[in-house]
């Protein structure tokens, strides 16, 4: 009935949890994660990643869903939000980590190495990260330089995980 309806268009029912004001978009799981691995191709990391590669180190290693020669076989929302020290400092330094971190607070369900995020859910932010291929190419020269004049074993290693105390 029209007379019972409330003046305040923005307002929803909240028995109706399929219907959202505006700003909420509804994404699968796989979209987020889509999302994640988008924008860390955006700003680079594979050339960072390389560094780290190419000097014994892998964020996944150990991990039980890696498959030597193949990759991962389980990819999941919390292995794409987390980051190394050398990507969060990155994304730090160019004003960027705020944004990022922003975007998967919302995303419900993520644990060390699992994923209990559902199908389907609600978030008010996109993630969208520009173009710092670059950037990033010329930190992993850098870090790569760094790794052959420290002619020690796990060094880039090392610091690596001393950039995420930053």
């Amino acid at each position: 009935m029209p007379d019972s309806t409330s003046n305040d268009s923005s307002y929803q029912d909240s028995s109706s949890s399929h219907e959202w004001p505006t700003p909420f978009m509804q994404v699968s799981r796989q979209t987020v994660i889509t999302m994640g691995f988008h924008a860390l191709h955006e700003i680079g990391s594979n050339s960072i990643c390389n560094v780290c590669i190419a000097n014994g180190g892998s964020c996944c290693q150990g991990c039980r869903h890696l498959v030597k020669g193949i990759g991962c076989q389980k990819r999941n929302t919390s292995c794409t939000a987390w980051l190394c020290g050398f990507l969060k400092f990155f994304l730090y330094e160019t004003g960027l980590l705020r944004e990022w971190n922003d975007f998967w607070e919302q995303v419900p369900g993520q644990d060390y190495r699992e994923d209990f995020t559902p199908e389907v859910f609600y978030v008010t932010k996109s993630l969208h990260l520009p173009d710092l291929r670059n950037l990033s190419e010329a930190l992993a020269t850098d870090l790569h330089e760094l790794a052959k004049s420290h002619n020690v074993i796990g060094f880039i290693l090392t610091l690596r995980e001393k950039s995420i105390n930053r």
